[in-house]
């Protein structure tokens, strides 16, 4: 299931969009998601939380407002035990601009210590601009092609992963 917040964006601690198990342990798969555009002004809040696998999403541009401190623009959420994603995903053309403070553009990253990361997903160009940090990396496997980074604090910020069974 896709669950999406309309008016306002999201509200702090929420994504704007947000992909959820439906009635199964499985997360979304085979979803593909063009040309949308989603604005942030909510601190701590997150623009996709992309959790689905063997998905496509092309020309997404995320806005992240000033008042949006500690905003996430697209968060690759790894998943419990079920092992359900997200896992090769496809990100084309899609751009996070932000402007506020702790703000992170694309972060790939585990539910917990003892869970599994984003693993096999690929970014083909795109730009994420005027983040704190461009792309938080966790998980194996991941590729990136071209992506233009510009003004953030740190360019690709790669952290240990957690488990990649």
């Amino acid at each position: 299931m896709v669950q999406a917040h309309r008016r306002g964006g999201a509200p702090a601690g929420l994504a704007a969009i947000d992909c959820k198990c439906s009635g199964t342990d499985i997360y979304p798969q085979e979803v593909r998601l063009r040309q949308l555009d989603i604005h942030l002004n909510e601190p701590d809040s997150t623009a996709f939380a992309a959790r689905l696998s063997h998905s496509s999403i092309e020309d997404m541009v995320i806005g992240m407002r000033a008042s949006a401190t500690g905003a996430v623009g697209i968060d690759l959420i790894g998943d419990d035990a079920r092992g359900s994603g997200p896992y090769y995903n496809t990100f084309k053309n899609c751009s996070v601009q932000g402007q506020g403070s702790r703000q992170v553009g694309v972060r790939f990253r585990p539910l917990g210590p003892s869970r599994r990361a984003p693993n096999a997903n690929t970014w083909i160009g795109g730009r994420v601009g005027q983040c704190d940090t461009g792309f938080e990396v966790s998980g194996c496997g991941n590729t990136f092609v071209n992506p233009t980074i510009e003004g953030c604090g740190t360019a690709f910020s790669f952290l240990d992963s957690i488990e990649s069974t």
